[in-house]
């Protein structure tokens, strides 16, 4: 998760975190219901909304996400720390 202004928004906001490399997403989309069953997992949790947080520019995460549903909501330029560099943050949502 991106360090500084994103996740000290993501605190104040109360939002539970799901990691989920884009590898292990993508190994296990051959599985048909894989999708399926882990937003109804989240519905069942009460979750009403989720939000996929994304350093840029990453196009396959962008694919990867848009192709489940999510669509673009913000794009913060220079907010994420990663590996040393200042990078922008994007966030894709998805109503349940």
């Amino acid at each position: 998760m991106p360090t500084n202004g994103v996740s000290a928004l993501l605190t104040a906001l109360h939002w539970k975190a799901v990691c989920m490399s884009n590898k292990a997403i993508l190994e296990n989309i051959s599985e048909p219901n894989f999708t399926k069953n882990f937003f109804d997992l989240l519905k069942i949790q009460g979750c009403k909304q989720v939000i996929g947080v994304i350093t840029l520019p990453n196009d396959t995460s962008v694919k990867m996400h848009e192709r489940f549903g999510f669509e673009k909501a913000a794009h913060f330029k220079q907010v994420g720390l990663k590996f040393g560099q200042w990078s922008d943050v994007g966030f894709w949502q998805k109503a349940l």
